[in-house]
C-alpha cells in the first residue's frame, strides 16, 4: 500500500503498520558514490579529479593521462564548434558590416574578402602539472626543429608576433637603461676580453 504525507487509514482487525529497514552496510555508500561518479565523468568526458574536485587519488602520472585526453577533446571542442561555427562567422559578418558602414576603409575588400577575413584563433593556454619539465621538452623540441616558437606560442595562447616585438622592446630598453638580466650575451669570435682594471689602494697620508 502507498503511504502518502498525512495520510489516515484505517487498519482491519489484526492488520498492523510495518516499515522498511534496511540493514547497515558500513562505510560501501562511499565506494557507491565513487562508483556513481566515476561513471558520470567517463559519460562526460571529464576527469574525475576535476568533476568532484577530490584529489586524493590523484598522482601525477593518472592526472597528466586524463589532462591529456581531456585537453585533446577540448581542443578539438575549440576549434570545431566555438571557432568554425561561432567565431568564426561573427568576426566575418562583423567585417562585412564594418565595411559596408564605411568604417573601415579597406580597398578591395570584395576582391580579396577571403584573405581580409583570415585571421589565427588563439584559445586560453594550458597550465600543466609539472610546467618546468614540460617546458624543458618544448624547449628540445624547437632546438631539435620538431617544433616551431611560434606553434609553441600559440599553443600557450600568444602571437609570436606580438611576443617578439615585446622582447625586441624589453632588451631596447635594458640596454638604453643599463640593466643586465640573466646571463649577459657571448661575445663575438674576433672579439677580445679587456681586463678590468683594479683600485689601486689608497696611501696613507
Amino acid at each position: 500500500m502507498d503511504v502518502q504525507p498525512g495520510q489516515v487509514v484505517m487498519l482491519e482487525p489484526g492488520e498492523q503498520i510495518q516499515t522498511s529497514a534496511p540493514a547497515d552496510v558500513g562505510g560501501s555508500y562511499e565506494a557507491f558514490q565513487y562508483r556513481t561518479l566515476l561513471q558520470v565523468s567517463a559519460a562526460l568526458g571529464v576527469p574525475y579529479a576535476y568533476l568532484s574536485n577530490d584529489m586524493l587519488k590523484a598522482n601525477y602520472s593518472n592526472s597528466r593521462l586524463a589532462l591529456l585526453e581531456f585537453r585533446r577533446r577540448i581542443d578539438a571542442w575549440q576549434h570545431a564548434v566555438m571557432v568554425h561555427q561561432l567565431c568564426r562567422a561573427v568576426w566575418q559578418r562583423w567585417m562585412d558590416t564594418a565595411v559596408m558602414a564605411g568604417a573601415l576603409a579597406i580597398t578591395g575588400y570584395e576582391k580579396n574578402r577571403a584573405s581580409m577575413v583570415a585571421c589565427s584563433w588563439l584559445p586560453p593556454k594550458w597550465d600543466w602539472v609539472d610546467p618546468l619539465k614540460d617546458a624543458r621538452a618544448e624547449i628540445e623540441q624547437i632546438d631539435a626543429g620538431l617544433k616551431s616558437r611560434t606553434q609553441a606560442l600559440a599553443e600557450r595562447g600568444f602571437d609570436a608576433e606580438q611576443v617578439d616585438a615585446e622582447i625586441a622592446a624589453d632588451k631596447a630598453r635594458e640596454q638604453r637603461l643599463g640593466l643586465v638580466f640573466g646571463d649577459p650575451p657571448p661575445l663575438p669570435a674576433n672579439a677580445s676580453v679587456q681586463p678590468v682594471p683594479r683600485p689601486k689602494p689608497a696611501t696613507p697620508a
